[in-house]
Parts: C-alpha cells; sequence; structure tokens
C-alpha cells in the first residue's frame, strides 16, 4: 500500500495543528485533497446540525455508514443523512471521519469549514442549539420506542450527541471562535 505524509491545516489554531502528524494511505489523502477546495461551492448548502467546524457535510448518502466508522464525530438526521455532530479532537477521530468521507458514494463530507464559518456565523449556529437539543432529545425518544433490531446503535449515536452538547458543545465552540481569530 502506497502511503503519503500529509499535515492538514484543516485546524483553525496553530498551536494544535503543530502537533498533528498524519500518515494516511494515498487513497485517504486524494479524498482529503478532492474535498478542499471552495468553500463557498458547498458550504451553503451544509446541513443546519454539523457543528461549526473545518468538517461539514452536505450532500452525503443516507446509508448510514458514518457513524459506524466514526461513531463519535458522525451521526444522522431524521432521513438518514450524515452530519458531524462533534468536530475530531485526536488523530484517531480524524483517521475515522477521513474514512467516513472515503465510504460516503456522493463525496458529501467537505474539510474548508474554516474558510467560511466567522464568529457571527458560529454564534448564529449557537443561537439555535435548542432546536438541536430538541431534535436530538425526539430522535433519541423515537429510537427508544423503536421496534427495529437497531434500535441500541441509534439509541448510543443520540445519547452520545446529546452528551456532548450538555458537557462540550460550549466549551468548543469558545475555543474554535477564538482560533478562527489566531
Amino acid at each position: 500500500m502506497v502511503r503519503e505524509q500529509f499535515s492538514p491545516s484543516i485546524l483553525p489554531n496553530k498551536t494544535v495543528r503543530r502537533h498533528m502528524n498524519y500518515v494516511f494511505s494515498a487513497n485517504i489523502v486524494n479524498v482529503l485533497k478532492a474535498r478542499i477546495g471552495p468553500a463557498e461551492s458547498t458550504f451553503n448548502s451544509r446541513y443546519w446540525l454539523c457543528t461549526p467546524g473545518p468538517i461539514y457535510c452536505a450532500n452525503t448518502d443516507n446509508c448510514g455508514g458514518g457513524p459506524i466508522v466514526a461513531p463519535n464525530n458522525v451521526s444522522v438526521d431524521e432521513n438518514g443523512y450524515e452530519i458531524i455532530f462533534r468536530q475530531p479532537a485526536s488523530d484517531f477521530e480524524l483517521a475515522q471521519v477521513l474514512e467516513a468521507a472515503d465510504t460516503d458514494p456522493f463525496d458529501g463530507y467537505r474539510f474548508n469549514g474554516n474558510s467560511s464559518w466567522t464568529t457571527k456565523l458560529v454564534d448564529e449556529w449557537a443561537s439555535k442549539r435548542k432546536p438541536i437539543t430538541d431534535f436530538v432529545k425526539t430522535q433519541l425518544a423515537l429510537a427508544k420506542l423503536s421496534k427495529d433490531k437497531n434500535k441500541y446503535y441509534y439509541i448510543a449515536m443520540y445519547s452520545r450527541w446529546l452528551q456532548y452538547i450538555e458537557s462540550e458543545l460550549d466549551y468548543y465552540l469558545d475555543r474554535y471562535k477564538a482560533g478562527l481569530h489566531a
């Protein structure tokens, strides 16, 4: 397998970037390179549930593969379309999200969010926190009532998302906004 070294600058904070050095297969590198480009072409059509950050989803498939390979970062909306509910916080999580992106047949994952997010847009997104929280709570309640054989998978997925909203999201958004100005 051909391997290529790649140090993406998808994180806004130079201190965080300095400690990250990724080695991925050439295929993953090509996937990432193909998804970095003019953000304006997809940023405005990103899924509204995606947490602000360098990675977002727009026009993904609805097969549900993303949450399987990146369970700490990817979830699905009510129609099964993949969304980034939590930005990767480690090399391992980034590798998982890259794998989710690689398996999406519609190339719906994008890695150029930093070129479009502003503190104003992050604040506007954060002002929708109640509808986002209500959405996750509703999906969690529906999963608990479901007779679907995969119900525990959905319960775990929405529980992780809700826990993130309630315990880490504010801290992350503050750090992300500060990094946009670094």
